[in-house]
Parts: structure tokens; sequence; C-alpha cells
């Protein structure tokens, strides 16, 4: 049973999100402020847990929720961030993001959108501490995508054949080793910071 750490001020929306979330199955902690809920972190890691996901409001009474988030990303906190804010403005989204969450939904927000962003969330989490096999057909991006390994066959494959060499690897594997580039014409991938030959 995944453990998430639900951090709102806002009794109303904290008592309807944890009825929800416990009713599929998670097991919800609540704090109403960013020093509360750093203290339900402190506790979990003394009886030796962890939380797996946190649901963070950006407005909290004692200390903003993007700071939280900085600050948790700041001491090693790996664990998915999903902002729950009333700020909707690209520019509140974009620094949430840039603060450390994994993602941000705006109030009010519907349930089953949340309910499948927590899903996604965790999955993600899951491949990542698996570090599933390349082969694995649970790939973070559900299809196949370009490997360094693929890149050079398909540069040189015929054009009916490359879009099929080019689909050998899963995009966990390609971008477990670093971040790449993907020449669509040529259906080829390469390095961030080795220009794609034009």
């Amino acid at each position: 049973m995944s453990r998430i750490l639900l951090v709102e001020d806002e009794i109303h929306i904290a008592e309807g999100l944890m009825f929800n979330l416990r009713n599929v199955g998670y097991d919800v902690e609540m704090a109403e402020t960013a020093g509360s809920a750093l203290a339900a972190i402190a506790a979990a890691r003394d009886r030796g847990e962890h939380f797996d996901l946190l649901l963070l409001d950006v407005m909290l009474p004692d200390r903003s929720g993007l700071e939280l988030a900085q600050s948790l990303r700041r001491s090693g906190h790996t664990e998915p961030i999903l902002i729950l804010s009333a700020r909707d403005r690209r520019g509140d989204v974009v620094a949430g993001l840039d603060a450390g969450a994994d993602d941000y939904i705006t109030k009010p927000f519907d349930l089953d959108e949340v309910l499948a962003r927590i899903r996604g969330a965790l999955r993600r989490q899951v491949w990542e501490r698996a570090g599933q096999a390349d082969d694995s057909p649970a790939s973070p991006a559900g299809d196949r995508a370009v490997s360094a390994a693929d890149a050079g066959s398909s540069a040189s494959a015929d054009a009916s054949g490359s879009a099929a060499a080019a689909a050998r690897a899963s995009a966990n594997g390609a971008l477990r080793d670093g971040a790449w580039r993907i020449d669509f014409a040529r259906q080829a991938a390469q390095p961030l910071g080795d220009p794609v030959a034009g």
C-alpha cells in the first residue's frame, strides 16, 4: 500500500482528499503546515519508513509549499511531489515545477485527474527504483524509443527499415544513460551536446 503525505491547510479539501485516497487504497497522513509535514517525514524516517508521494499545497500558514519542496529536494528527497494550488498562472506552475514538484494541479481539481496523476507518479517511481530492463513493455514512454546502440545502425538503414530499427529499445534505457536528441528525419538519436549532423 502506497503511503501519501497530504500537506493541506484547508480542512474541507484535506478531509475530502483523505477520504477518497483511502477509499481507493492509499495510506494517507495529513499535515496542515510545512513544519508538521517535516515532522511527519522525520518521524516516518525514524521508524524506518517513508512516504511514497507528497501532495502539497502552495499557500501554507507557516511557509510556502514551494519552499518546502525546494528544501526537500536539497536534502535528497526523491519521492514524487504533486502540488495542488489555487494559483493557476503559467508563472506559478513554472515556479512550482522549478521548485522540485513533479506535477502541478490547479484548484478546483477533478478527483479522477488527481488520482490518475498520483498513479502515474507512483508508477514512474516504481520504474526508477526497479531500473527495469530495456525490453520491458512497461516502459515510462509506453512505446519503444531510440537507444544509443540503435542510433548508429538506424542512421545507415534504408528508409523503409530505419523506423523499425529506431524502435528497438525503451525510452527508459535511453534516458537512463542521459538526455538524447532525436533526429526524426534520419531516425537517429545522439546525446545532447553532440550536434545532429545535417
